[in-house]
């Protein structure tokens, strides 16, 4: 008996998942991590810390300092505190989310929101070493842990992205 799947059937992955608070967190940063405008401010900031260390060596106060030194630790506190607080407020976090991806759409339910979007509407796909972070339309990042995936699905939903003209960056 072949393993191969029939022609007649269409290829469908079925992914559902619910995030715990530290796999929030994990999935909050790839998607954050994700975007050109986050890795040009993270960035700045390393610049900006590593140029006034390099004034303060140069003879410079450690006090003058204190602004940059103030404003590194409070974006770094952001990046850890915010996504707890947004978990923490938001209910929908905390539910179940399910993805089904077709040949023809991409289908999302979180508690009473359904939505079915074509292909065409995934502007980009990201992996990162535990998720795919999905850029949807208005500015939507979803990330479907990778975990998630039965076993050989994960390839299958690569393979289907591909026939679908998504490149998975």
């Amino acid at each position: 008996m072949s393993t191969a799947e029939p022609l007649s059937k269409p290829m469908t992955v079925a992914v559902g998942y619910r995030f715990s608070l530290r796999a929030f967190i994990k999935a909050t940063h790839a998607a954050w991590r994700s975007q050109t405008i986050f890795q040009a401010l993270a960035a700045m900031l390393v610049l900006l810390v590593l140029s006034s260390l390099f004034v303060v060596g140069l003879g410079a106060r450690l006090q003058d300092q204190f602004p940059v030194l103030l404003y590194a630790l409070v974006a770094v506190a952001f990046y850890y505190v915010y996504p707890t607080i947004a978990f923490a407020r938001d209910p929908r976090h905390r539910m179940a989310q399910f993805f089904e991806f077709t040949k023809d759409a991409l289908r999302y339910r979180r508690g009473d929101t359904e939505a079915t979007l074509p292909w065409s509407a995934l502007k980009a796909a990201v992996e990162s070493n535990d998720f795919y972070v999905l850029d949807l339309p208005q500015r939507q990042k979803v990330a479907v842990p990778k975990s998630a995936f039965a076993p050989g699905e994960e390839q299958r939903f690569r393979l289907l992205a591909a026939t679908q003209g998504v490149q998975i960056h």
